[in-house]
């Protein structure tokens, strides 16, 4: 029995275990729900330029937003 015990002591590990919320955290984490309301033809357009694309309308969306501001931000 105690060589059973050392080989589970081996794959015991001694470091604390992750809280379930750094175990799981994501890169979307940083982000914020929005509701906008968008004309269905712009939201068909979004949807496939994304696809063509290979990103997402979130990822359009959030550049365009991004330019906007660094446009039009008060100086």
């Amino acid at each position: 029995m105690s060589d059973l015990t050392s080989k589970m002591a081996a794959r015991v590990k001694t470091e604390p275990a992750k809280r379930a919320a750094e175990a799981f955290r994501s890169p979307t984490d940083d982000m914020q729900r929005a509701t906008v309301y968008l004309p269905r033809a712009t939201v068909r357009g979004l949807k496939q330029a994304a696809l063509d694309r290979d990103t997402s309308m979130s990822k359009i969306l959030t550049d365009l937003a991004d330019r906007w501001l660094a446009q039009n931000a008060k100086t």
